[in-house]
């Protein structure tokens, strides 16, 4: 794989889906990667001084024009949803990874065989099984995290303080 591979992130749900997220983020960072995040509107603040995401696309209005700007080889389309797996295609990302077992996975290019329905694992644990569409090992996880601005650091300490 290429060490500037551009890889977009799909995770527009939830703030926790996207919070265990982190950690395949941190992998794609490792491995070089140009990274990109398309995040809920309400969510993608968490995201916005991460060191390990290098463009971040709030899912508003708009959204696959500004994916398509960004000239992504490849999508990582971890809330697997027909909206999603559409917007990668008009987005005109080449390389789609998700998984094999929803109706929509023609419109992928790659599926692989991920059943979090199964329970066998923690989400943060199935993200990193994305990798493997991508041709890259596993590696060692790290936590999921946030990384927060220093204002953000000091407005929750004054609002402990408050408390």
């Amino acid at each position: 794989m290429s060490a500037k591979k551009r890889v977009l992130v799909v995770r527009n749900d939830k703030i926790g889906d996207l919070i265990l997220a982190t950690p395949l983020l941190d992998a794609l960072k490792r491995e070089g990667c140009f990274v990109g995040v398309l995040a809920s509107p309400y969510a993608a603040p968490l995201l916005e001084t991460d060191p390990a995401v290098d463009v971040l696309i709030q899912d508003l209005e708009g959204a696959v024009e500004a994916v398509h700007g960004q000239g992504f080889d490849a999508a990582l389309l971890l809330w697997g949803n027909a909206r999603n797996a559409w917007k990668l295609l008009r987005a005109g990302i080449p390389e789609r990874i998700g998984a094999s077992s929803r109706p929509f996975s023609f419109l992928l290019t790659r599926r692989l065989a991920i059943r979090r329905s199964q329970g066998a694992k923690s989400e943060a644990e199935y993200n990193l099984d994305f990798l493997a569409g991508l041709g890259l090992g596993l590696g060692a996880g790290t936590p999921a995290r946030l990384h927060l601005s220093e204002a953000d650091k000091a407005a929750a300490r004054a609002w402990l303080r408050a408390k």
